[in-house]
């Protein structure tokens, strides 16, 4: 499977809550933060996250090499806010074996939105 369907796949299950069709696209071993988690720990996390209603890809980009950078937003059901994320993945042998990230939205701060920084890395 070439990287735009993995990611296409893993957008796809991680919106439909599909825990198991996202753990089928993750390489075993990752880091998430500064964690280390299995790739089922790192599942369940992503599962425990508010979910996103009405995505949309806003921008992407793919090489030969298996690396994306896509862009695409959504509304937090939880705080109703609309939230954008880029991601930078790396999908080896039709599996996502990187991916580094940041979310900015959610409920605003002292006048200024809020911004996570996330990585999951294969940690082989």
């Amino acid at each position: 499977m070439n990287a735009k369907k993995v990611v296409e796949n893993y957008l796809q299950a991680w919106q439909q809550g599909d825990a198991k069709k996202l753990r089928s696209l993750i390489a075993d071993k990752g880091i998430f933060g500064s964690s280390q988690l299995s790739a089922d720990g790192l599942v369940d996390d992503m599962m425990r996250r508010p979910a996103w209603r009405d995505v949309r890809i806003v921008s992407e980009i793919y090489d030969k090499a298996g690396n994306a950078a896509i862009l695409y937003e959504g509304t937090d059901v939880q705080t109703g806010q609309r939230v954008r994320s880029s991601e930078f993945i790396w999908v080896d042998n039709g599996l996502i074996a990187s991916f580094d990230g940041l979310i900015v939205g959610g409920a605003p701060i002292g006048g200024r939105t809020d911004a996570m920084w996330f990585s999951a890395v294969d940690a082989i």
